[in-house]
């Protein structure tokens, strides 16, 4: 990195002001989120750019300075009734913090593409949700 004088970073915080909703996401997935965000009300992101050792203070810096209450995680690796492993490592950084925000899963197993339509579609389903959940990615067309 010296070399040709490039700082990049463990995580890639792209926040618009007031925004109180997060999508986390890695890889392609991020370039597509961060293409979509001017379409997005109230929504930021943060792009992993590692997964071990896992970003935790990071994230919960950036969480917690925006006073974030939704996050919607974006995982392409994951296993029914454990969800993705993005998510796992969220629900274990944030858990036992006195005002969580709420994680919500997108998962994208089986080869499904992200759209800005997908995201669209997920940030208006929580809206009503106030608790933590799942959705795959073949429930949002």
């Amino acid at each position: 990195m010296e070399l040709f004088g490039r700082k990049h970073g463990v995580v890639e915080p792209v926040i618009p002001e007031g925004s109180r909703t997060l999508i986390i996401a890695a890889g392609a997935m991020a370039e597509t989120v961060k293409w979509s965000l001017p379409e997005l009300e109230d929504t930021g992101m943060i792009k992993l750019r590692m997964f071990r050792p896992f970003p935790a203070d990071q994230v919960c810096k950036i969480a917690a300075s925006h006073a974030v209450e939704k996050i919607v995680v974006i995982d392409r690796n994951c296993s029914t009734g454990m969800g993705g492993i993005f998510s796992q490592e969220l629900k274990a950084v944030f858990y036992g913090q006195p005002q969580p925000p709420v994680i919500h899963e997108l998962n994208l197993a089986g080869g499904i593409d992200l759209t800005c339509s997908m995201l669209k579609q997920m940030l208006a389903s929580l809206q009503v949700v106030e608790k933590s959940g799942q959705t795959w990615g073949g429930e949002l067309k």
